[in-house]
């Protein structure tokens, strides 16, 4: 599609939303595979003032419910893909009054085909005057707690982060992008309208597939090709076979942090293309220390990531004071292209903007060069293959089995996906095996936060701090040492 095709069908959309009751400051829920449908939304939204809920299609239906009222979406976009799952979210909300169906027909008084819909709106400018602190789309994290925040992203940050990435990468009109990554997460979605500030091609793949990626990377110029663990081999395995080697390629990957040195390495070399040393969050985008890329062929022996550009920076200690020489410390930011706080959660956000300053979670350490080093989330959480899971979601599931006396997860190294969950238990009833619960976790959540393995203990093997507080870094070496015994199960 050209940009006046976008423009004029982004109208038509915003115009049919309008007439369904659509104003602005509204949420529209979307529940669909990336398609080009679900880029139109953004834009229409963008046109209204209004906020496209972008809901997480791998959630299990009570926590899709609870996203949406989370949300409380005026009406919802639903795929044909994910019709029965959104159904079975909708039976435990209240308030979905109209639903737009992506495909299908309608089959409740309360549901309308899209292609009708939008034949019957006009495609001029819906002509609402938005202002920059609008939120155009609402991206859900779980935070420490598990339960569903829903990140708002306004107008200014999506233009904020287009900035960033032209100053710090050099990304202009002449690249593209492929928004493979679900549109629910922040990394395609953003990129879709970055691309699009920036005057560049955005494709748009309703999944992970290696050959879509290599087939575009041959004949199209690429500005960053988002790799995650896990996706990493299967692209360079389709390049190796084919022989089809990138057009070029200005940025690949992510999360270098997760990877090992020889796999960046590989990657660098099969590729043609730095490694995109990022570090950032849902709330503030590639920021705050995304400037450092890891050159070709390098096995890189330390990721110092350079301070991203139109960001302020501080490290902090435990009484919130500024750390000092090389200490660690919380990192504090400030920048542009940070969100507007947490939907419906004033609690949350007042938490996260203490004293001014937007809150991490993550423990930093400066080097005398001014570069920063990652050392830990100081809010304990979970990135398997770029999903975030949360320990205290998944023990909740486990703590609520009738056999389970206490159950404590922990991240563990993985090959594939970078890091994986690991759940340690204490049981009443010791015929329940490993097996029985993971399958139990996958029953109520959503399959990539199941546990990867379980580990069987006593109550009194748990290290505990003086408080009582089981301390995961200590039980994580206790596990390592147990992973080759029978109390594993996987």
């Amino acid at each position: 599609m050209t940009f006046e095709e976008v423009d004029r069908e982004s109208n038509r959309l915003a115009n049919a939303l309008a007439s369904l009751g659509v104003r602005r400051h509204d949420a529209v829920g979307v529940v669909s595979e990336n398609r080009v449908e679900y880029g139109l939304l953004l834009y229409a939204c963008a046109k209204l003032g209004a906020m496209a809920a972008t809901l997480n299609w791998r959630s299990a239906p009570d926590e899709l419910a609870a996203a949406i009222v989370v949300a409380a979406p005026r009406l919802v976009l639903v795929s044909g893909r994910y019709r029965e799952l959104f159904e079975a979210a909708r039976s435990k909300t209240d308030g979905i009054r109209r639903v737009v169906l992506l495909d299908g027909a309608p089959m409740a008084q309360d549901e309308v085909a899209y292609d009708a819909l939008m034949a019957a709106a006009g495609d001029q400018d819906p002509g609402i005057d938005v202002d920059p602190e609008d939120v155009v789309s609402l991206v859900y994290t779980s935070g420490t707690t598990g339960r569903p925040k829903a990140a708002a992203i306004s107008q200014r940050a999506i233009v904020a982060r287009a900035m960033v990435m032209a100053a710090d990468m050099g990304l202009h009109a002449e690249e593209s992008f492929i928004a493979w990554a679900p549109l629910f997460h922040m990394v395609s979605s953003d990129y879709l309208m970055i691309m699009g500030i920036l005057g560049g091609k955005c494709f748009i793949a309703p999944g992970f597939d290696p050959e879509v990626l290599v087939d575009v990377m041959y004949k199209e110029p690429v500005a960053w090709l988002t790799l995650m663990p896990g996706t990493i081999e299967p692209v360079l395995e389709e390049v190796r076979r084919t022989g089809h080697r990138p057009l070029k390629l200005r940025l690949v990957g992510s999360m270098a942090d997760l990877l090992s040195a020889d796999l960046i390495a590989e990657t660098t070399t099969v590729l043609q293309a730095p490694y995109f040393n990022s570090f950032g969050s849902t709330e503030a985008g590639t920021l705050p220390s995304s400037g450092t890329t890891i050159p070709i062929g390098v096995r890189p022996d330390r990721l110092s990531k350079r301070q991203s550009a139109f960001c302020d920076v501080r490290l902090v200690g435990d009484d919130g004071a500024d750390v000092v020489g090389g200490e660690p410390g919380e990192m504090l930011i400030r920048t542009p292209t940070m969100f507007s706080g947490y939907v419906n959660d004033p609690e949350a956000t007042a938490e996260v903007f203490a004293e001014g300053w937007y809150h991490t979670g993550d423990v930093m350490r400066r080097n005398p060069d001014g570069t920063l080093d990652f050392l830990d989330r100081s809010r304990y959480m979970i990135k398997s293959g770029g999903e975030n899971i949360y320990p205290a979601e998944l023990e909740r599931v486990l703590r609520a089995h009738p056999a389970v006396l206490e159950a404590v997860v922990i991240k563990a190294r993985d090959e594939r996906w970078g890091e994986a969950p690991w759940a340690c238990v204490a049981v009443r009833d010791d015929r329940i095996t490993g097996d029985e619960l993971i399958a139990y976790t996958g029953e109520r959540l959503a399959r990539y936060k199941r546990p990867r393995r379980v580990v069987f203990l006593r109550p009194d093997e748990f290290p505990r701090s003086e408080t009582g507080k089981v301390i995961r870094h200590e039980l994580e070496v206790l596990v390592g040492a147990k992973a080759g015994e029978k109390e594993v199960h996987s």
